[in-house]
């Protein structure tokens, strides 16, 4: 017996089959929600590997997205190679809501002047202002740590104004 048969027969024995969805449901462990598999002192993700046996090698700079939407299934045949940010795209995520229609989850739009990008992600330069904002408000009136012989004294904000 090859060796990718006693792969595909050690997955199988911890796959559910779903008739009305197609899909094949991994029973194993899970990151994330995607089964693993250690083979060979190596972790893998089962749909990948199903997916290589199947089809052949995944080629750079591809991911593996399940039609289905099911992260633990494990069917070959609901998986198609794409790139990360179609990926992304396809997904319910705000991100992805962000990449279908140009705006933040706020709404405002991704334009030039309204666009930082931080840590090789786009933020909305609107929101981030407003985030600020409030962080400011929050330290303002935050309440102030007085030490006094060795111990601290709370003044809530009224107390300082002398009310």
């Amino acid at each position: 017996m090859d060796k990718s048969r006693e792969i595909v027969d050690r997955i199988m024995s911890r796959v559910i089959q779903i008739p009305e969805s197609g899909c094949w449901i991994w029973e194993g462990a899970t990151f994330y929600g995607y089964g693993q598999v250690t083979i060979n002192n190596k972790t893998r993700r089962v749909h990948r590997l199903m997916y290589e046996i199947e089809h052949g090698p995944i080629p750079p700079g591809l991911v593996c997205d399940h039609l289905c939407r099911v992260r633990c299934c494990v069917n070959p045949h609901h998986i198609e190679l794409v790139t990360d940010r179609e990926n992304l795209g396809r997904g319910i995520a705000s991100s992805s809501h962000a990449i279908r229609t140009n705006t933040c989850k706020h709404g405002h739009a991704f334009t030039p002047e309204n666009t930082l990008i931080r840590k090789g992600f786009r933020e909305c330069h609107t929101c981030y202002l407003e985030y600020k904002r409030q962080y400011r408000l929050r330290k303002k009136q935050a309440k102030i740590m007085i030490p006094q012989a060795g111990r601290h004294i709370t003044l809530e904000p009224d107390a300082r104004e002398g009310r």
